[in-house]
């Protein structure tokens, strides 16, 4: 009986993997040539004939070239899972959990109701900038100030893990912008879902423009500030991989 793992693993020396993978690959590879030998034993082949067969089928060379490209796009997956998307989960989740413990206990709407009350002085006070100051009471009614005011903490949870995933410096900033970015992926969808959809919107962009302005506003250009404030410190270490090959 042939030691197939020693054949296997003759055949593939130039496999190029950690050693615990390399046998688990020689280890499969054996038990499939041992399962095609005994198929060629019962069908009557001599048995060096069939295990030359066997061994000639595969080309090994070609084998261990698809089995490294395998490997290293694995190991490229799950670098940018660790990298880039459990960040930008982990930054998205913290938002989400701060905006409802925020407007669950009402501390939103008390912030937001004495930021509005100080503006309504400031504007009485300079009658001439009244129009300045009624927009930025608009906006204050459609965002949420206490939110904007905590997401340098979401944002810096999930660049942390990033930069201790070594995740470059713009994958960093990726992950740190996740909730902006978000946002602004949904009003590009809703904008091309009301200009398409003529079936659904026969008249065309639904919204009022002005509340669909301070909409983006409200919930991508200002969440995008303290997001980078709280990005800005994780930016300026170096990639580790790259650090290490200088």
């Amino acid at each position: 009986m042939p030691d197939w793992k020693k054949l296997v693993a003759e055949r593939m020396s130039a496999l190029n993997l950690p050693q615990n993978a390399k046998e688990e690959v020689i280890s499969e590879l054996a038990a499939h040539l041992e399962d095609d030998y005994q198929s060629e034993i019962v069908c009557g082949t001599a048995e060096p004939e069939a295990t030359q067969h066997v061994l000639s089928v595969i080309q090994w060379n070609k084998l261990a070239r698809d089995i490294r490209r395998a490997t290293r796009k694995e190991e490229s997956m799950s670098d940018r899972n660790r990298a880039l998307w459990l960040p930008v989960l982990v930054n998205l989740l913290v938002a989400a959990v701060l905006f409802v413990v925020l407007i669950g206990f009402g501390i939103d709407d008390r912030m937001t109701q004495s930021s509005i009350l100080v503006i309504e002085r400031l504007a009485i006070k300079h009658l001439e900038h009244f129009s300045f100051f009624a927009a930025i009471c608009k906006v204050l009614e459609m965002i949420h100030l206490s939110w904007l005011l905590t997401l340098p903490l979401s944002a810096a949870v999930g660049c942390l893990i990033a930069r201790r995933a070594h995740a470059s410096p713009l994958v960093r900033l990726i992950v740190g912008l996740a909730p902006s970015l978000l946002g602004l992926a949904v009003f590009v969808a809703m904008s091309l879902t009301f200009e398409f959809d003529r079936w659904q919107f026969p008249s065309g962009f639904p919204l009022d423009f002005n509340y669909f302005a301070l909409s983006v506003v409200g919930w991508i250009v200002l969440p995008a500030i303290p997001l980078l404030l709280g990005t800005a410190p994780f930016l300026r270490g170096r990639d580790f991989r790259r650090g290490q090959t200088n």
